[in-house]
């Protein structure tokens, strides 16, 4: 890896204010359950937490804990040696999302994104040791700045671990643009910050559903799924007296025209969408009601792609299948009348393609209606009569409802093939504007 970056600014300095960053966000008091959550579905999770908790007040565990993030997370991810254009791409959703992005520069001639990334070799680790007066010092600033919850001060362990690790190995000369698909993770934070301080272009691509606790946006080109995404962040920077920045454009997610849901007569293949931590008591009780009604014919369970959760107590349950790992939601939503989903942009999706969705709380761990689909009047809350009064049921899906779920789907009046060429050129032309021109 270069060694040599377009600038010598540190971006240690900023250590303390993206600590408060990662901490304004993950400590919000919407998020407190869901530390809780992931440490009760996994034993090594509950210990890392339980560890990482009652080590936080001591700057030799802080030290050691951000040393073994470096040694040891999967995520930390260097631009390839001969990238132009890195995508920060961890996870399959995120993905997905810079993937859009890479086909509208392929389609307009624009540089195309290097999405694998690479991870520290052994060499690269050990040649961190030399790095330990600065850890030493970053140990001090996470244990001064601690935060009362394990999963919020982990958030902060891996900043710094991140921050270390890119300020040691600067990004390639040839760099021109960083870009990810998430802005509130501490890993991305991390690495916009050290493009920043590099000169090389930021671009930011939304992957899911936003709500106003989100960060404010501040980088050079912002896409965001539809106008409601933007309202969204407009008024979390507006209540915190703060201001975006960059150009925002709008990037629908779905690549065809929106087609009208409408739930249709006779027995129901009900598609009940699972979250990322799915509230399992909850799901089976909901199961049991719905494989005992008459007017259902079976149940087909779809999980989130980060959900690992054991569902043989669902699946043990007649009349209840679950989706093949792998195949995408498009093809799931084609099989099912109707779906019933958690708080997630899932619900979004399936309206998109036609397939009537209803939103069911407690089936996760997060505040009910934590997006707002249903106070906007996007996503109906599920009630058992809509099983069999499907007029009842189709009447949530009227013409104004339309007009509303344009906010969340500009397809609903816009061909989305219309916004590709514009947002490859606006790329091209910010980042050159920027004395970063892209080759």
């Amino acid at each position: 890896m270069n060694m040599t970056g377009q600038t010598n600014r540190s971006i240690l300095g900023d250590t303390r204010s993206l600590l408060g960053r990662v901490q304004a966000f993950h400590g919000q008091s919407i998020y407190q359950e869901l530390g809780q959550a992931i440490a009760s579905k996994k034993w090594a999770s509950r210990i890392a937490l339980a560890a990482v908790g009652k080590s936080a007040r001591y700057r030799i565990a802080n030290f050691i804990l951000i040393w073994a993030m470096v040694l040891l997370h999967p995520q930390i991810l260097l631009p390839e040696k001969d990238a132009r254009a890195f995508g920060y791409a961890p996870s399959r959703n995120n993905l997905r999302a810079l993937r859009r992005v890479d086909d509208c520069l392929r389609a307009n001639g624009v540089q195309q994104l290097a999405l694998k990334g690479q991870k520290l070799t052994l060499s690269q680790k050990i040649a961190l040791i030399s790095s330990m007066g600065e850890l030493w010092r970053l140990a001090n600033d996470v244990t001064e700045l601690r935060h009362p919850w394990p999963l919020v001060q982990s958030q902060c362990l891996i900043l710094v671990a991140a921050l270390i690790v890119y300020e040691r190995y600067k990004f390639p000369t040839r760099l021109k643009m960083v870009c990810v698909a998430n802005d509130h993770n501490p890993i991305p934070i991390a690495l916009l910050a050290a493009a920043r301080a590099r000169n090389v272009a930021t671009c930011y691509v939304q992957h899911a559903p936003v709500t106003k606790h989100f960060p404010t946006l501040n980088c050079d080109v912002s896409l965001l799924y539809d106008g409601a995404s933007r309202m969204a962040y407009e008024t979390g920077a507006g209540e915190r007296g703060e201001t975006s920045s960059g150009t925002v454009l709008i990037f629908s997610p779905f690549g065809e025209r929106f087609r009208h849901p409408k739930l249709s007569h006779g027995p129901l293949a009900v598609g009940l969408c699972l979250s990322y931590l799915p509230n399992l008591k909850t799901l089976e009780a909901l199961l049991i009601s719905l494989t005992k009604h008459s007017a259902v014919r079976h149940v087909k369970l779809r999980r989130h792609p980060r959900c690992h959760a054991d569902l043989s107590i669902l699946k043990s349950l007649p009349g209840v299948i679950e989706q093949p790992l792998g195949e995408p939601a498009k093809s799931f939503f084609s099989q099912v009348d109707l779906a019933l989903v958690p708080n997630s942009g899932v619900a979004i999706e399936a309206l998109h393609l036609g397939c009537p969705s209803f939103y069911v709380r407690d089936t996760d761990f997060l505040v009910d209606d934590y997006y707002g689909f249903v106070r906007e009047g996007i996503v109906p809350r599920f009630i058992e009569d809509f099983l069999e009064d499907r007029d009842r049921a189709n009447m949530e899906f009227s013409e104004e409802w339309a007009s509303r779920f344009s906010e969340y789907d500009q397809t609903v009046n816009v061909d989305p093939n219309i916004a590709c060429n514009q947002i490859a050129l606006t790329i091209a032309d910010h980042v050159s504007r920027s004395a970063c021109e892209l080759q």
